[in-house]
């Protein structure tokens, strides 16, 4: 009887159309579902990114503060109708502690990255839309209640950080548009014709806040004013003012 031959089985197998169109498509899956989760652990990174330039100015403000026997810098210092000085003595006062020249001004390098070549750097929140940037300024908007309101132009004594009632609970910085938050400005909506305010740039509708003592935290609106709300506004910014509940 004759035996069959029993043929010797392939090892070598390629794929057909068909199953590399499944691979392709499990590919796009898992691609669709890790994407959001990437997209969210970016966010939170610039985030972080953000509270940590905060902490780093709070950091420089508190220095400033004890080299200058507890007078805050405040937002508003104008010397011969300066409006530089105006715009950013904040950000002028604080300069020296973070790296920056004495003396350099805020319309130059670090008050506008975006427009200087050097983003990236301690004025800037990661997050800020640069569709947000006025030529003038910086990622955060300063407590503008560091002294009395309403000098004009002139020079003004600063207040000093012991009439504060509770710094823990008073604001120093905020995410923000413009260079300056007061009563009229701490809310995410504007008031008419206003460009100053606080903006949401974070995960789930929040603002980074630096408090004088120097920590930050990340809130929404509420507890922050969705629209201006003077009596509300007072809580975070004036020294007089009992802080907020709950923070």
């Amino acid at each position: 009887m004759r035996q069959l031959r029993q043929r010797p089985v392939s090892t070598d197998r390629t794929f057909t159309l068909i199953e590399l169109l499944v691979v392709i498509a499990i590919i796009g899956i898992l691609a669709s579902l890790l994407l959001p989760s990437l997209n969210a652990a970016k966010g939170k990174a610039k985030a972080a990114g953000c509270a940590n330039n905060q902490k780093n100015l709070g950091c420089a403000h508190l220095l400033y503060v004890d080299d200058w026997d507890g007078a805050l810098g405040h937002s508003a210092d104008c010397e011969a109708g300066c409006l530089n000085a105006i715009y950013y003595a904040w950000a002028d006062k604080i300069a020296p502690y973070v790296g920056y020249p004495a003396g350099a001004t805020p319309f130059g390098s670090y008050a506008k990255p975006s427009y200087a070549g050097q983003r990236g750097n301690i004025f800037t929140c990661p997050e800020n839309p640069q569709g947000e940037f006025n030529g003038n300024l910086s990622s955060f908007g300063v407590n503008a209640h560091f002294g009395p309101v309403g000098a004009g132009l002139c020079k003004y004594p600063p207040y000093k950080l012991s009439q504060f009632r509770s710094p823990t609970g008073k604001v120093y910085l905020v995410d923000g548009v413009g260079y300056r938050v007061r009563t009229v400005d701490f809310c995410v909506v504007a008031w008419a014709g206003g460009i100053d305010g606080i903006r949401l740039r974070h995960g789930a509708n929040r603002a980074n806040v630096l408090f004088l003592d120097g920590h930050v935290t990340a809130y929404g609106a509420p507890p922050m004013p969705c629209a201006y709300d003077g009596t509300l506004a007072s809580k975070w910014l004036v020294h007089t003012s009992d802080p907020p509940s709950g923070l």
